[in-house]
């Protein structure tokens, strides 16, 4: 792999079609492997090739993680279930535009899990009523969730369980079989002080702590559970220091959601970049100075490019805008549009698109004095 290869890392975030990531690559092609699953409520069908959904937005942006390398194990005696009856959100990841897409590199250096779940956070929001700060520190934990669970080929279900002494209280979040995701926190109403920065304290509502990763198998005889100390409750460190110390793995982690005071969860998006046996000390290095080299996402909102979409337009939006405007004429000249045409027209000088009228649509207008 060249020396510019993955120089443009972050547009894995904006694009997953074969063409755009061999170019991302720097010439290198991939290959997809166990690249998710569109899953609709009560179904689910395999991509019929590896494509990127419309999200909403684009990112480019995230908070990076460094490639941890040469940590030791840390050992753990815990045993525990993932909850199965709590009060979280359980909402349909792949709905509504959210995506996740699993690539290795043609020669096996890399696996690179991508992710786009503005939909999952906004309604794990919206059922929690949370607060910025921990609807922020939710949608991190349930995206990281769903990207340790698409990291194994075998089906499991995975719980991140935040045991912080933090405002925010305990921090839940499992991913099932097939893309499902719910979670919770204590309180959801926590909102700590801003940072000197301007930014979310997300780090002082989690506090410090313990981070239990519970992995279960249907094929185990117990679930598998690794706990480590929380790094420094931005979720993402966490999660990658945990599979470093517990997992032995190598992996780059980034999780980002952005917030907007209009709609309040503007996009939420992630990757997981893991690092495989045969990786070059060339393409390691290249890595960890492109990841480094991100902007949270905080920092670079013009980063994150809106998908264009002509309109609003369509029949149902123009229709009401287009009576108020033929009633404006009043009912004398409407009445005699209607005597010399037989209908009224109307074209809106957006879309160009032409909304006819009727004698039987225009009775209000006509009988309006």
């Amino acid at each position: 792999m060249s020396t510019a290869a993955l120089s443009h890392f972050t547009s894995l975030l904006s694009y997953a079609r074969t063409e755009d990531l061999r170019r991302v690559f720097g010439g290198t092609s991939l290959t997809s492997r166990n690249f998710g699953v569109q899953f609709r409520r009560g179904s689910f069908a395999e991509f019929e090739s590896l494509r990127w959904e419309r999200s909403g937005c684009r990112l480019s942006s995230l908070q990076p993680v460094p490639v941890l390398k040469g940590r030791n194990s840390v050992s753990s005696d815990v045993r525990a279930r993932a909850s199965e009856n709590d009060s979280g959100a359980e909402v349909d990841p792949l709905g509504g535009g959210d995506v996740l897409v699993r690539v290795i590199s043609k020669d096996a250096e890399v696996s690179v899990l991508c992710l786009v779940a503005t939909e999952v956070v906004r309604d794990a929001q919206r059922r929690h009523n949370a607060a910025p700060t921990a609807s922020v520190a939710l949608g991190r934990a349930l995206m990281g969730t769903l990207l340790l669970g698409a990291l194994k080929a075998d089906a499991e279900t995975v719980q991140a369980l935040f045991l912080g002494d933090g405002p925010l209280g305990q921090m839940t979040a499992i991913s099932s079989e097939g893309g499902y995701v719910k979670g919770f926190v204590g309180n959801p109403l926590c909102d700590p002080p801003y940072k000197d920065n301007g930014k979310l304290d997300v780090g002082l509502a989690v506090g410090s702590g313990v981070l239990s990763i519970v992995r279960n198998n249907r094929n185990w005889k117990q679930p598998y559970t690794g706990t480590v100390p929380i790094y420094s409750g931005e979720v993402a460190e966490d999660i990658a220091h945990y599979l470093a110390d517990s997992e032995q793995m190598d992996t780059a982690m980034g999780l980002g959601v952005g917030l907007d005071r209009e709609i309040g969860i503007r996009f939420a998006g992630g990757f997981l970049v893991q690092i495989l046996p045969f990786c070059s000390e060339e393409t390691l290095a290249k890595l960890e100075e492109n990841i480094l080299k991100m902007r949270p996402i905080s920092d670079a909102p013009s980063d994150c490019k809106i998908i264009p979409t002509y309109g609003p337009c369509g029949t149902e939006r123009l229709k009401p805008r287009m009576m108020r405007a033929v009633a404006m004429l009043g009912p004398a000249d409407v009445q005699q549009i209607l005597d010399e045409q037989g209908s009224v027209e109307v074209r809106c000088e957006f879309c160009n698109d032409v909304i006819q009228f009727k004698e039987a649509d225009l009775q209000e207008v006509l009988q309006s004095s």
